[in-house]
């Protein structure tokens, strides 16, 4: 078996430095502190302990190595390249699906008329990881999550005008998100979970914010539905 330690993770983000003050500082930017650091690593190195698959595990391994990157680099430049949107899903669809064997199902309802778009593979495929995980958590990985996809003509974005545009649902039947937490679910350090680190949310809404795209989520209990919305093409 492969054994995945936080320990490992933290130190494979050599370079950054821990100031007396107990920070961990990037030498180029961003600033966490080291408690946070160590919560995010150890929780989700528990949660890669659980897939059987090898190659999931080194694929996600090197996922973390990155999140960590990005993490302590919040202004880091995006690595652009056409994308096709599904094979994002899918991505997810198989970490997933590897994660909670036979308990979780993931459901597809893509609409495959969707043009490519240029973006940052990783950053998009983390963003809609993060939604979907919190999804099955929730659910205590029984449950159902679709993937949806649909196209959007001649819409606004963060006040600008897109002749086109990508729509994104992660929708689940958990129990809902509490109106509490609902107000401050993008937030850091917020979770509705005990021992959820409070950070994928907000690691996925600027993720989806560096794609001059949106996010926003509607809930109630048996019906969660999180969508992001990304530009295609400008008008």
């Amino acid at each position: 078996g492969v054994e995945l330690k936080a320990g490992d993770v933290c130190a494979r983000a050599n370079f950054a430095t821990l100031d007396p003050k107990g920070i961990v500082t990037d030498r180029r930017a961003g600033r966490i502190p080291t408690e946070t650091c160590e919560k995010l690593c150890a929780l989700l190195a528990a949660k890669i302990k659980k897939i059987g698959d090898t190659q999931v595990i080194i694929k996600e391994a090197d996922r973390l190595q990155d999140l960590m990157q990005r993490l302590l680099t919040p202004h880091r430049a995006m690595l652009p390249t056409t994308v096709n949107i599904h094979e994002i899903l899918e991505r997810v669809r198989s970490l997933l699906t590897a994660e909670f064997p036979g308990s979780l199902s993931m459901r597809r309802d893509y609409d495959t008329s969707l043009p490519e778009l240029v973006g940052d593979r990783e950053q998009l495929i983390q963003a809609v990881l993060n939604i979907a995980r919190n999804a099955a958590q929730a659910m205590n990985g029984e449950g159902e999550i679709v993937l949806r996809t649909r196209v959007l003509r001649q819409v606004t974005l963060a006040k600008k005008r897109y002749r086109l545009a990508l729509e994104i649902k992660v929708i689940d039947n958990g129990p809902g998100i509490p109106e509490t937490v609902r107000e401050r679910m993008f937030y850091p350090l917020v979770s509705g979970r005990e021992g959820g680190s409070g950070l994928g949310l907000t690691i996925a809404q600027n993720f989806v914010q560096h794609h001059l795209g949106t996010i926003d989520c509607t809930s109630q209990p048996g019906h969660t539905i999180f969508t992001i919305r990304l530009p295609v093409e400008q008008a």
